[in-house]
């Protein structure tokens, strides 16, 4: 008995071991290709330093980035205890900018994440159930025809400025993108031979989607999701500038650079140093995003 259920879990656990084993070396191909490129390991440092700092933002700042000193005010930097010098309300600029970072990275990733999540959910119907396709197509065009930037400041403007609102409107803004590229993905993967194959042994709809089709858009919605992380990020600024992000005196980098423009004429480095900010971390998520379409090209040579 215990022989023949030896036998019988052999060859799952060789499965297993197989998928381990290309799993790893597909990790290893990946990290190769990344090394051949200097400034896609700099965008990669820029990005981890600045993930890092969010997390580390209570152990790294010297201040309370709320501290008010109102006889330090518009102070330049390399000022003695102020590195980046103070905003307009004498708050420490470094400090506020350690803190930022947290809110701007969590504004940046998780309306990507969710959006990532439902836009391929809605593209693996859309692509793989037909009947639907119309249906879901259209009403992505709805959402095509506004703007970005107007579709999010009409939602956050309905539903009143607040950090948890422009995430929202940034994810709705983004699930049509999303689920255009899953689409488009199953449409070609439907007609694939292992998908026929797996359809004549008699494999159901789910198991088809879950096993076979969505394991082959991940990588996609990966690297589509590290382009739109970047994006998502001057998005979010963009919306805190406008003041409808977060509240003061919250440190977020938008709100930060929107302050710093009262000011800019007299203490410039009020809105360069968020602005700065925003562009490096933004850059470097795109540039990361290029770097991870060139490793994960299974047509890239080794």
């Amino acid at each position: 008995m215990n022989e023949s259920r030896s036998l019988t879990a052999r060859p799952a656990l060789l499965e297993i071991e197989r998928r381990r084993h290309d799993s790893r070396s597909f990790t290893a191909l990946v990290w190769r290709r990344l090394r051949r490129e200097p400034t896609l390991l700099t965008a990669l440092a820029v990005v981890v330093a600045v993930i890092l700092m969010a997390i580390l933002a209570p152990h790294l700042a010297p201040y309370d980035p709320t501290q008010v000193a109102p006889q330090i005010r518009l102070a330049p930097p390399g000022i003695a205890g102020h590195v980046l010098g103070t905003d307009e309300l004498g708050r420490d600029a470094l400090s506020r900018l350690i803190w930022g970072s947290r809110i701007s990275l969590i504004v940046g990733i998780v309306p990507v994440v969710l959006s990532a999540l439902g836009g391929t959910a809605v593209g693996l119907v859309a692509g793989y159930y037909g009947r639907l396709d119309q249906i879901i197509t259209r009403s992505l065009d709805v959402l095509f025809a506004f703007p970005a930037i107007l579709l999010a400041l009409a939602i956050v403007s309905t539903l009143g400025p607040s950090i948890y609102n422009a995430m929202l409107a940034i994810t709705v803004v983004a699930i049509p993108s999303f689920a255009r590229l899953v689409r488009s993905l199953v449409l070609g993967l439907r007609q694939r031979p292992f998908v026929e194959a797996a359809q004549s042994l008699g494999a159901g709809t789910r198991r088809i989607l879950w096993r076979h089709i969505l394991p082959n858009t991940v990588s996609s919605v990966i690297i589509y999701g590290t382009f739109e992380t970047g994006k998502t990020i001057v998005f979010a600024a963009a919306l805190s500038f406008l003041g409808l992000g977060v509240r003061p005196p919250t440190p977020e980098w938008g709100a930060m650079l929107s302050e710093g423009r009262t000011v800019l004429a007299n203490a410039w480095h009020v809105a360069t140093i968020p602005g700065l900010a925003i562009f490096l971390v933004s850059l470097s998520f795109n540039i990361l995003g290029d770097g991870l379409r060139d490793a994960l090209d299974p047509r890239q040579t080794m």
